[in-house]
């Protein structure tokens, strides 16, 4: 049977999400002024084209990472504006070097890509390495949520998954 387990994570809106959005209305607002005082036939069209670019544009702030687990096997995805999808990372459960709690301390300098999939400072951080011939020595920063973990856990080498289930503390399901 097959195990499949998926996370939604939404960044959350702050300070620099309304400044942008705020700067955008001001920037729409003036283009909606030009185009009344050039008056004519496109009015309508340039009026239904500041929208849409400002829908368009406010959407693109928003930003998702999704989590999927699928026997083992990690796939992270980045979501822009709720229509563009982006691959991060997608990597086979035993080809997972380490998994471990991830602490601000930690040095993240010696790998050759660093990837970040959470949504700011969050406290229940996780990273896990695992070697690509393509970048390298990598490095995924991510935060999981018990059945995330619990479903990337099954799927580690034997070795490994022994090891951090000796040495993490995994956190309680909801």
């Amino acid at each position: 049977m097959d195990l499949f387990v998926e996370q939604l994570i939404r960044e959350k809106r702050g300070g620099r999400y309304f400044f942008a959005v705020f700067g955008l209305s001001v920037a729409a607002l003036v283009l909606l002024t030009l185009a009344v005082m050039m008056g004519g036939m496109l009015l309508a069209f340039a009026v239904v084209g500041i929208g849409y670019g400002w829908y368009w544009c406010t959407a693109m702030l928003l930003t998702e990472y999704e989590y999927c687990v699928t026997n083992g096997d990690i796939d992270i995805d980045r979501i822009r504006g709720k229509r563009r999808r982006l691959r991060l990372v997608s990597v086979r459960g035993d080809k997972i070097e380490s998994l471990a709690p991830y602490t601000p301390d930690c040095d993240l300098s010696r790998f050759n890509r660093v990837v970040k999939c959470t949504t700011g400072e969050a406290a229940d951080l996780w990273y896990f390495t695992y070697h690509s011939k393509k970048n390298g020595h990598t490095v995924v920063v991510f935060q999981p949520n018990a059945r995330v973990l619990a479903a990337l856990v099954e799927g580690l080498s034997p070795l490994l998954r022994r090891e951090v289930q000796k040495t993490c503390e995994f956190p309680v399901e909801e």
